[in-house]
């Protein structure tokens, strides 16, 4: 007999098998066992009571419904930074930031040897320096121009940098959509308006929900974000934010993050209470192509002049050489020309 098959039956208490399962059954009586979904029916039970002791205004975890304060919430967040939003839409992409970033870390010194690079400067050198000797004066420039960008440097700067693109990437969340789903007569852009949001199901906005989490979680609210509004407002000429309002939505976030609700409601909605939110954090590095970039354009600068002084050389002897039948060349270049006519 095998007493692995789930239909077969057993008497007595000599079967091994059978008295393993009849213990193995009594322990996980007492003990939980290794049952899933017991566990999750557990979970679930006390995420509600947690969700119900808590009375929040921005769910009820009896009817699964989204109140107005998740709106409004939202809503405080979109008057801050909808106005960023159009004129910061294509930051995250822009050389300029990236240049900007790395300018704001650069001290005098490095300013003036980078200045060297430009390619005025590298040919008004070349009216009174050998081609060769200009080379070799870049080379010396270039080597302490990039050494003087040392590891904690290049990890400020990177670090600023990956700063400003998880503000960028919470900015570009699309509030409005959300604000939407409770207000259906709001319209984009219009500070003006006073909305009339109205509770929903909440199974309208777990979604949106997780897709903010992404982009709120890895935020800092007590870095240093006046640095990143100092470059942003560089890059555009104006005041992208403003700092005050930007502080609250900081305070808000961090409410918000060490109170857990939006991943609870998004648990219990969903009748998952092992869910975990996954978040966004960039990681980019620029300084190395930065440096790059700078190279490649003084090489091609001087790859330019090498070329002018070459075709000047060319030039200067072609005249030399031909100069005396230049004039009855042009003279018979018009004739044939006037003739064809």
């Amino acid at each position: 007999m095998n007493p692995d098959r789930p239909d077969q039956t057993h008497s007595g208490s000599n079967n091994d098998g059978s008295t393993e399962g009849f213990f193995g059954r009594l322990l996980a009586t007492f003990f939980g066992g290794e049952d899933p979904d017991r566990e999750k029916r557990r979970l679930l039970k006390n995420l509600t009571k947690e969700l119900k002791r808590r009375k929040s205004k921005l769910y009820k975890p009896s009817n699964e419904e989204a109140g107005v304060g998740i709106a409004k919430f939202f809503f405080d967040i979109y008057r801050v930074v909808a106005p960023a939003q159009a004129i910061l839409q294509n930051a995250s992409e822009s050389g300029g930031v990236k240049s900007i970033v790395i300018d704001s870390f650069l001290s005098e010194e490095q300013r003036e040897l980078r200045e060297r690079f430009s390619e005025d400067t590298i040919r008004e050198r070349s009216k009174s320096t050998e081609t060769k000797a200009l080379a070799e004066e870049l080379r010396q420039t270039m080597i302490n121009f990039f050494g003087s960008f040392d590891s904690n440097k290049v990890k400020e700067i990177n670090g600023l940098y990956n700063q400003l693109l998880l503000l960028l990437q919470f900015i570009q969340f699309d509030y409005y959509m959300v604000l939407k789903k409770f207000d259906a007569s709001l319209n984009e852009g219009d500070q003006a308006h006073k909305p009339k949001f109205e509770p929903i199901s909440a199974e309208y906005i777990i979604d949106d929900l997780k897709d903010f989490l992404e982009v709120a979680l890895p935020l800092d609210p007590s870095a240093d974000w006046d640095k990143v509004l100092d470059v942003l407002q560089t890059y555009r000429g104006v005041e992208v934010i403003s700092r005050p309002a930007w502080k609250k939505v900081m305070q808000a976030v961090k409410e918000m993050r060490d109170s857990e609700l939006f991943p609870m409601i998004i648990q219990h909605v969903e009748k998952e209470p092992f869910w975990k939110p996954m978040v966004r954090i960039p990681n980019e590095k620029i300084v190395e192509a930065y440096l790059n970039a700078l190279k490649t354009s003084t090489e091609g600068t001087m790859q330019k002049i090498l070329t002018e002084r070459k075709n000047l050389k060319v030039d200067q002897l072609c005249r030399q050489v031909f100069g005396f039948l230049l004039p009855q060349l042009r003279r018979n270049a018009l004739t044939g020309s006037n003739q064809a006519s």
